[in-house]
């Protein structure tokens, strides 16, 4: 059994809004028990002093003092205290924070635990949802006052996905043919790549041959990202064109599909799948919510890359370099008769959505008889059964067993 200790049994520490899946539940995910006390017990042993951060300006101190504020004195004393074996855990795996945000934000708050708050590294733990984590974190000019073994890259989003899909009506095994879209893309949320995307479909005029939503329902400034998002994606050079193309898709936001800007603030109705888009359409363009565009080897996972997985979906990733190697290495089938996936070799972010573009392009462009001859096969259809077969099986708990795993080498049992 793994042991949490909290300032109060059924109170998140910090008292501050956390996330909806704490350190201590994912343990649990991976079929491993857990014990629960308070401060006051000093069981001897490891044991572990959970944080969930939810909103990062919140938590690591950009907007007032930060989470240290709000740990109780005896915990803040135990934390100090070498001789206890309680550690602080920092459970922050959730998609959209590249560690650059915010000026280092969060590697900056980390380190002020060691100085300010007088916690020795050693006993700082961190984990973070880029799986590539060990390795990008040497690319930050802001190096961490905590040894390197003490952080863990943590894909949670498979298991979120599996969550998610208990709520849909998972579709059955049939594969339909004679769809009237080639692409379904989902966009809730405003993000540079996508509105480099949004751009450049605009422009081509394929947007006619999409189920595409654009709801931007936390309400970005478009002003405040232009030149970053037309600019990063095209080799550091303004793409004038789709800069403008984009300008006019914009004039009749919000573009939906299935639910309102308003209904997607409600994890309920973002989670809800239609299955009649899926099954209308041949293949989904997936715009994950990081696509690393320093080409430092950043890989973050959301549940948006299994939601056409357990559709029964062929898919185009926009994601991180080589997130369908990842894909793969899980057991997870790829559609190259589809697609040409070079894509996902190219390093560099610009390459590599120049030629999701003309992927996509081309796809949209491929008489759908083509298309129905493939999907007829049973080699394909048995390609989509599997895919949808792993994810049910696994559940996303390979992942929580690696997290797991990483805590077992601070003797954490008892």
């Amino acid at each position: 059994m793994m042991r949490f200790v909290y300032d109060k049994l059924g109170i998140n520490n910090c008292c501050l809004p956390s996330h909806h899946c704490s350190a201590a539940e994912f343990v649990a995910v991976a079929g491993e028990k857990t014990v629960k006390e308070e401060t006051t017990t000093h069981s001897p042993g490891v044991s572990f002093y959970p944080v969930t951060p939810h909103e990062p300006d919140v938590w690591f101190g950009l907007e007032g003092d930060g989470f240290a504020e709000h740990i109780s004195s005896l915990a803040l004393s135990r934390l100090q205290d070498n001789r206890d074996g309680l550690k602080l855990l920092i459970f922050f795996p959730w998609e959209g924070y590249d560690l650059r945000y915010k000026n280092h934000l969060i590697l900056n708050y980390i380190n002020l635990l060691t100085t300010k708050y007088s916690i020795n590294g050693n006993k700082i733990l961190f984990v973070f949802g880029d799986v590539n984590l060990k390795n990008t974190i040497e690319s930050y000019t802001v190096k961490l006052n905590i040894p390197k073994e003490n952080i863990f890259g943590l894909n949670i989003f498979e298991w979120i996905a599996h969550q998610d899909s208990q709520h849909s009506i998972l579709p059955s095994h049939d594969v339909p043919l004679k769809r009237t879209r080639k692409f379904l893309c989902k966009n809730g949320v405003a993000r540079t790549q996508r509105m480099y995307l949004a751009g450049a479909l605009h422009n081509k005029k394929l947007l006619d041959k999409f189920y595409f939503s654009w709801l931007n329902h936390n309400k970005w400034d478009y002003n405040n990202h232009m030149e970053d998002a037309f600019l990063k994606y095209n080799y550091g050079e303004t793409n004038k064109e789709y800069l403008g193309s984009f300008m006019e898709f914009i004039k009749n936001e919000p573009y939906i599909l299935d639910i309102t800007s308003e209904q997607a603030r409600d994890r309920m109705n973002q989670i809800y799948i239609n299955t009649r888009l899926y099954n209308s359409s041949y293949a989904s363009l997936v715009t994950e919510t990081v696509v690393d565009d320093h080409d430092r080897e950043i890989l973050f996972i959301s549940e948006k890359t299994y939601q056409p997985i357990y559709n029964l979906h062929p898919f185009i990733n926009v994601g991180g370099h080589r997130i369908l190697n990842f894909l793969k290495s899980e057991e997870y089938a790829t559609f190259p008769e589809l697609f040409d996936e070079s894509y996902d070799d190219i390093k560099d972010c610009s390459s590599r959505l120049k030629k999701i573009i003309a992927e996509v392009e081309k796809f949209c462009n491929t008489d759908s008889k083509v298309l129905d001859d493939i999907y007829s096969s049973k080699t394909f259809r048995d390609k989509l059964i599997h895919n949808l077969t792993n994810f049910r099986e696994k559940k996303g708990k390979q992942d929580a067993i690696k997290y797991v795993n990483w805590l077992k080498k601070y003797k954490t049992f008892i």
